[in-house]
């Protein structure tokens, strides 16, 4: 996209006048302080006319702009990002549940471009023949080699109806496979549920979105229903749970709190981010023995929701550390229609306890399990591929390792299907039901 000189300069004075209103009490409190907070815009501006005059590719100020924001952000920490127009539509798509896209849940593979964690049933991609562990290499003939994780989910994602082709690398096949996929709107389940023999209730939460506390009391509901009285026991796995919505967190802990502290948080904005959230006594909580599953991909609202049913011993956690986020995020929106997803506070777990990455929920028996898809190789070209070495030495290492023998498979548990089924390659799974029959209701 390019736009005018007259354009550009408004865009320009436009963020600028945005900046200033935004900042005022930081400007105050600098100059305050015998501080010009605008001092370096100056050489800001020259650098942004010198790479749009002078580099070797044509690039235009609403890029840079964008670019310069994003590299602020950056450096605040692992939550806060920038979202400029184009990478807006997927994130609210998912924090509801929708999107319009291939029907998979993705994530970045080690040697580039995306893998394919989980095929959605029914959705666009399983029907157009996408399997699990496939690495997605180009999207619509561009290579996503080098390209950022949002870059890519971008070009994953689009309208509706439209056709996008994929080319994968498939394990067992030695030439990539070309898949056109038509993209549709794809409904997320937020909760499975199972009832269990001698009313043990399993319930997988996959993330937190928006009524997901509704759907939880629907599903408590209904297993009741089907057991013909109350449960002797629940089974709660958020393992691989990114979190999501702090409401529904709260209110799904408050589902079996009836008093204490569920969370509190706190921040420098003051009133806007310090609240203590309290358990309110309901008819419908639910006084049943409870055992939680988590791994080190369990974060944010479902660590507080562990930490909380933890903490008011409530709940036996078993599995591995989670994540470690502690944190609580809110979006600013602007009119161009980008958004800032801003870290504004952190909270505290009941105990006082607050999550730092690579310091969360521990839980109470730790039982390992193997990550889906990776073996000792994958890992060691990830790591190759982090390091600081230069681009020769990391061909040479990666040329070492194409030299080895394959790995074994290694054990893929599942997160789909009857528990019944599950159960021998799940050592997480297994060790939580039968902690929980040892609990449970007599």
């Amino acid at each position: 996209m390019t736009i005018s000189p007259v354009r550009a300069f408004l865009l320009t004075l436009g963020a600028i006048v945005i900046g200033f209103m935004l900042g005022r009490q930081i400007t105050e409190a600098a100059w305050a302080a015998g501080r010009d907070p605008y001092l370096h815009l100056e050489t800001f501006a020259r650098v942004q006319a010198q790479i749009r005059a002078a580099y070797v590719e044509p690039k235009t100020d609403e890029e840079l702009i964008y670019a310069a924001i994003r590299g602020m952000t950056s450096r605040l920490d692992e939550q806060s990002a920038y979202f400029d127009p184009s990478h807006r539509t997927w994130i609210e798509a998912d924090q509801e549940g929708q999107d319009a896209s291939v029907g998979a849940v993705v994530s970045a593979h080690p040697d580039g471009g995306l893998r394919i964690d989980e095929v959605l049933d029914g959705g666009p991609g399983a029907l157009a023949g996408l399997k699990l562990n496939d690495q997605i290499l180009q999207i619509d003939g561009r290579d996503l080699k080098g390209m950022s994780l949002l870059d890519a989910l971008n070009l994953l994602n689009g309208p509706r109806g439209t056709t996008v082709t994929l080319t994968l690398q498939r394990e067992g096949e030695s030439a990539p496979v070309v898949l056109p996929v038509v993209r549709d709107e794809v409904r997320r389940p937020t909760v499975s549920s199972e009832l269990l023999p001698n009313g043990i209730a399993y319930l997988r939460l996959e993330q937190f979105r928006r009524n997901a506390a509704d759907d939880v009391s629907t599903r408590l509901a209904a297993l009741e229903t089907a057991n013909k009285g109350p449960l002797r026991g629940l089974l709660l796995d958020m393992r691989d749970n990114p979190g999501g919505l702090l409401d529904d967190a709260v209110a799904i802990a408050d589902l079996f709190l009836s008093e204490g502290v569920i969370v509190s948080t706190r921040g420098r904005l003051g009133v806007a981010t310090d609240e203590e959230r309290v358990a309110t006594r309901n008819d419908s909580d639910r006084d049943v023995p409870i055992v939680i599953l988590l791994n080190g991909r369990s974060a944010s609202a479902a660590e507080l929701v562990a930490g909380a049913l933890q903490d008011h011993k409530r709940a036996l956690v078993v599995g591995e550390p989670s994540y470690g986020k502690g944190s609580v995020q809110t979006w600013y929106e602007y009119p161009d229609g980008s958004a800032l997803k801003l870290t504004i506070a952190r909270y505290a777990l009941p105990s006082g306890r607050v999550l730092t990455h690579g310091e969360g929920v521990v839980p109470d028996e730790l039982v390992a399990t193997p990550r889906v898809g990776y073996t000792p190789t994958d890992v060691l070209r990830g790591m190759v591929a982090s390091s600081s070495y230069s681009d020769e030495a990391k061909a040479a290492l990666v040329a070492r390792l194409d030299e080895l023998p394959p790995d074994p498979p290694p054990p893929s548990p599942s997160f789909v299907g009857p528990v019944k089924s599950r159960l021998e390659a799940d050592p997480q799974l297994k060790r939580g039901l039968e902690r929980l029959n040892e609990r449970a209701k007599p």
